[in-house]
């Protein structure tokens, strides 16, 4: 019982962060405005990272606020890194040159 309230609050404190996160770049970068609204955020634990589909920008709620508490600005920035492939299409996997 103990253990499901403290993954719940983690949850919603990791939440929280992601929507800040979000809330940064629409405040310095309105013209992402679009963009931030079409790539909804979706929880998926034990990924160590956060991670995009070209549809979903998905996040750890450990790794989150782990990061978060490090360095506050860096997760806004993988956000807007993660965002920046969406609204090029640029290829979400490794090209090499052989």
């Amino acid at each position: 019982m103990e253990n499901a309230v403290k993954d719940r609050q983690i949850s919603e404190l990791a939440r929280q962060v992601m929507g800040l996160s979000r809330d940064s770049l629409l405040i310095h970068l309105r013209f992402l405005d679009a963009a931030l609204a079409k790539l909804p955020l979706r929880e998926r634990g034990d990924m160590g990272c956060i991670a995009c589909d070209g549809r979903e920008l998905f996040y750890d709620p450990v790794f989150v606020l782990k990061l978060y508490q490090s360095q506050k600005g860096i997760l806004a920035r993988a956000y807007l890194h993660t965002l920046l492939h969406c609204v090029f299409v640029h290829s979400f996997g490794v090209d090499r040159l052989e």
